[in-house]
């Protein structure tokens, strides 16, 4: 029979097995012999015959390196160690015959227990800090979130036969307690969720420090989802920062190139204004040839500035093709972006465009710029030889084409010649 307490009663039947191990246990103050007794008369171990019926007494010290207990309830009472967390004792239920270093069978009132000890370790190595102030130890973690203050919420583990028998709980719902012990990087990260979604869950919430315990391994599997969406919430908006700075990297980059480009093209075509002053000189010039060098001279410079707007035209387009080579994947998951981000995206994209439009546009205007020297000398080289060839050939080209009206002058010059002469005679008579 075994006591409550410490004191185990039994009859036996002796023999050289059981003296050997009685004597062991009793050098090693496993256990201590009270009392032997054979036909109820007190006899020393030494002078048991193997054979014998014997009564014994035992008494367990209790502060051995093994403690045995008379059933789970004698254990929680007396244990106070394990609602700690704290390292506790090997220990051995003499009505369940389980050691603490058997493996509990799986869904097991032990099996319980043990993970119940996982958790409570766990939360004691997560809490902000552990107040001993009341004969239980309570776990309090704070908020230090600025934007969103809250009080800080005190749990107090308590192990009872009532949560034991109450809810199992499987190994895969401690794993997030215990993941960043396994994983070994990005230890403050985890604990920070950790801590904030303990908080998130006991927010507004009116339970005694032992209440939240218990109603936190009840609810073990919500409180679970929680962590694990505050940590994909986590890591999602760590990525989508991640891409929004990424965008606005490519943005700031390819703005640069643009106005860069803008101002190389701006001091190229600084040349025109040079041809055209030459255009100036060429339309006083006086002889053909000189009129003739003048303008493929600028015929010349137009051609180079050309050559330099190509080029750097070739150059914008693979601008385009990076920004659309870089932009592309992200284009491709924008429907998977949270709003803000996709904002940020299709602002990037419309302000880029909108510059390569613009950028187009004085494209074009340079072009036909350095080209307009080129076409005004040529019309002045047209014009010039035009008025040349018109002024020289004048006068026949007047006869051939008013015969009459030749006529007409030609008979007039010769009567006023006759008539000259008339008067030349008559002066001539009358002295």
């Amino acid at each position: 029979m075994v006591e409550a307490g410490s004191h185990i009663n039994a009859t036996i039947e002796f023999s050289e097995k059981a003296k050997s191990l009685l004597t062991q246990l009793s050098a090693e103050r496993t256990i201590i012999i009270n009392e032997i007794l054979f036909d109820n008369e007190e006899i020393e171990i030494l002078d048991v015959s193997n054979g014998q019926e014997i009564e014994i007494d035992l008494s367990i010290p209790m502060d051995g390196t093994v403690n045995i207990y008379l059933d789970l309830e004698d254990l929680l009472d007396r244990n106070t160690s394990l609602s700690k967390g704290g390292p506790t004792a090997e220990f051995y239920v003499i009505k369940d015959n389980y050691y603490s270093l058997d493996s509990p069978p799986p869904n097991s009132i032990y099996y319980n227990l043990r993970n119940l000890l996982i958790i409570i370790q766990n939360l004691n190595e997560l809490a902000h800090y552990h107040d001993e102030r009341s004969k239980n130890r309570n776990l309090v973690f704070v908020s230090k979130s600025d934007n969103k203050p809250s009080t800080p919420v005190a749990i107090q583990p308590h192990i009872s036969l009532n949560l034991l028998n109450k809810v199992t709980i499987q190994p895969n719902q401690i794993e997030s307690c215990i993941d960043y012990k396994v994983n070994g990087h990005n230890t403050n990260r985890e604990k920070g969720i950790f801590r904030a979604s303990i908080i998130e869950f006991f927010e507004g919430s009116r339970l005694s420090e032992s209440e939240k315990f218990s109603f936190l391994i009840t609810n073990w599997s919500s409180f679970n989802n929680l962590y694990s969406q505050n940590f994909e919430t986590y890591l999602s908006g760590y990525a989508f920062q991640k891409v929004k700075h990424e965008i606005a990297g490519i943005e700031l980059k390819l703005a640069e190139q643009f106005s860069k480009l803008t101002n190389d093209m701006t001091s190229k075509i600084l040349g025109t204004p040079i041809s055209f002053a030459a255009v100036i000189i060429l339309m006083k010039a006086e002889e053909f040839c000189e009129k003739i060098l003048i303008c493929i001279g600028i015929i010349m410079a137009s051609w180079i500035i050309h050559s330099i707007i190509s080029n750097q035209y070739q150059q914008f387009q693979r601008m385009k093709n990076a920004r659309s080579i870089l932009l592309s994947s992200h284009e491709s998951l924008k429907d998977k972006y949270p709003k803000d981000l996709r904002t940020s995206l299709e602002s990037a994209i419309l302000a880029l465009q909108n510059s390569e439009k613009s950028l187009q546009k004085t494209f074009n205007v340079f072009r036909a710029l350095c080209w307009s020297p080129s076409v005004i000398a040529a019309l002045v080289i047209i014009l010039s030889t035009i008025s040349t060839e018109f002024h020289t050939n004048k006068p026949n080209h007047f006869y051939r084409t008013t015969p009459a009206i030749a006529e007409v002058v030609q008979q007039n010059s010769v009567n006023r010649t006759v008539t000259v002469k008339r008067l030349n005679e008559d002066l001539f008579y009358a002295s």
